[in-house]
């Protein structure tokens, strides 16, 4: 099912520029926060499911972090029952969570990498690096 849109809510990242020796450990994690059914006044927009997200990568030893939040559309034919499943257990299906925490990662991950270089952490994927033969 498709994602029809995204928002940004929040953005705050921060560098502590503390002296680190030995290894940075940087780890990155997307989180469903809510999930509430939307009626969209548009004949090809139901169904809609707007779920709020957060993304959160942290620095360790406690060097930094970034934190984005924000919502976005999700289309899906069982929108109704999907809000009444989270509602109850806090859960959406195996395939339905996969699929969205992997947009939010995408999308994250793109400004995230942004973030970190202005504020000179260092990023939060492996960049590919070119050697000379």
């Amino acid at each position: 099912m498709p994602v029809i849109g995204v928002n940004f809510t929040s953005i705050t990242a921060s560098n502590k520029r503390k002296a680190v020796k030995g290894k940075i450990s940087v780890s990155s994690r997307p989180e469903i926060k809510s999930v509430e059914y939307r009626e969209i006044t548009s004949p090809k927009l139901e169904n809609i499911l707007a779920i709020g997200f957060s993304f959160v990568t942290s620095y360790e030893p406690d060097l930094g972090k970034i934190e984005i939040n924000g919502e976005l559309l999700y289309q899906h034919p069982e929108a109704k029952e999907l809000e009444k499943k989270w509602k109850k257990e806090k859960e959406l299906p195996p395939e339905v969570t996969v699929e969205i925490l992997n947009f939010v990662l995408r999308r994250c991950l793109v400004k995230a990498v942004a973030l970190a270089d202005d504020l000179q952490l260092p990023p939060p994927l492996n960049l590919p690096v070119l050697r000379r033969r």
